[in-house]
């Protein structure tokens, strides 16, 4: 058995699990090679989705954000500005951009925590600086937790979108018993260039 098939066989077993330890440790903070939003799009593009597992899956992400992300914003709420000025170079984070989204959070308020949690790329420095500006924890949990949902339900249905048309095109490649692995593949594949991308141009910005 190849490592790919061996991983969606562990994946497939144990996927709300696998689901919330991952998000749970990305939304902590920790860099991974592999970004959640590959992972909910091979969640919604594994077949024979039902609507009690598709619910399963966006209620998983939800906690796993809450409890990650709320994890980071007490950490940044009690040693944030040690810890920014240590590490606030490798999130592209300074005291002006902290200063400005502090700015626009005492504006709008959750509204622009629901929104900087929405942009790829801006999740976890938005949890940083909520944490750092000591949003309102009652304030901080609700949005994030919203938006978590939106963010999971999109890229759930680009997963069930493109399900069917990406298996009928593998299905002239590969034998039909590996299709889903070489989809989670092309996820992961197309999920990192982005990321990539968009790394790269920060870095340039």
């Amino acid at each position: 058995m190849d490592l790919s098939r061996l991983f969606f066989a562990w994946y497939r077993t144990h996927e709300i699990l696998g689901l919330f330890l991952f998000l749970l440790i990305e939304e902590a903070g920790v860099p991974l090679l592999l970004p959640g939003d590959a992972l909910i799009i091979a969640a919604g593009a594994l077949p024979g989705r039902t609507l009690e597992s598709s619910i399963a899956v966006l209620l998983t992400a939800m906690i796993a954000s809450a409890c990650g992300s709320s994890f980071l914003y007490l950490v940044m709420s009690r040693g944030g500005v040690a810890l920014l000025r240590r590490y606030g170079r490798y999130l592209h984070l300074n005291q002006d951009r902290v200063r400005f989204v502090e700015e626009r959070i005492h504006e709008h308020g959750a509204l622009v925590i629901i929104i900087g949690r929405l942009i790829p790329g801006f999740r976890t420095p938005t949890t940083i600086v909520a944490g750092l500006t000591r949003v309102h924890y009652r304030t901080f949990v609700p949005a994030t937790s919203v938006a978590a949902v939106i963010w999971a339900a999109f890229y759930f249905a680009i997963g069930r979108f493109f399900e069917s048309r990406w298996r009928a095109i593998v299905r002239m490649i590969v034998p039909y018993e590996r299709i889903i692995p070489v989809v989670l593949v092309l996820l992961g594949v197309i999920a990192f260039v982005v990321a990539t991308k968009a790394y790269r141009r920060r870095r340039k910005g």
